[in-house]
Parts: C-alpha cells; structure tokens; sequence
C-alpha cells in the first residue's frame, strides 16, 4: 500500500497584509500540521515532523491560512493528489492562490 511522505513547505509569497501567514494543511480532510507562521522564503522540514500517510488510489493534500477573525472563515490555498502510480519519485506542488505562493515537496513511498 503507497504511503504520502511531505517533506518540505517553502512559502515564496505569503496571503496575509502584514506578511505573515497562520499556514496548515490537511490529508484526506484531516489536520495534519499547522498553524505555524511563515512568512516570505520561510521554510518547514515536514519530513521530521510528520509520519508517512497509507492510501489506496491518491490522497487529498490542501493547504490553509488560518483567520482569527470570528467573523471569516480560513483561506483555502489550494489543493493537490498524490496518486499510487507516483511510488519512487520526489514531486512537488506550487500551490498559488489569493495572492500568495507555496512550494510543496513530497514523496509516494512503499
């Protein structure tokens, strides 16, 4: 069975006015990592910090900027699959969306 590896999230620009961005992602709709704060050519090591995700066919990956406003929801960066047909590479994922831009890097392992 594929497992999803992450290894890395670099943010290139982040969404929020004041530069900072309350990043995090889910898996398969789960909350996985995150909030942390990352600004412009920040960078997270998620293979360290994060284990290996069992899947059948592909695996849902969306990444979130975190509001603290009562009054507005978190928002959706973007979202990407990793597939049982991508085992033994390393892929990356450039998610662009509301103005900012992160670099994901992961891997499908067996």
């Amino acid at each position: 069975m594929p497992k999803l590896k992450l290894i890395s999230l670099v943010c290139n620009a982040p969404q929020d006015w004041d530069g900072t961005d309350e990043t995090y992602i889910r898996i398969a709709g789960k909350r996985v990592w995150g909030p942390e704060k990352m600004k412009a050519m920040s960078v997270e090591d998620l293979e360290k910090q994060l284990p290996a995700y069992r899947f059948q066919k592909k695996i849902r990956i969306d990444l979130y900027e975190q509001d603290t406003h009562w009054f507005k929801k978190d928002d959706h960066l973007g979202r990407t699959y990793a597939r049982a047909n991508m085992v033994g590479g390393e892929w990356e994922h450039q998610f662009r969306g509301l103005g900012s831009s992160y670099l994901l890097k992961f891997k499908v392992i067996l």
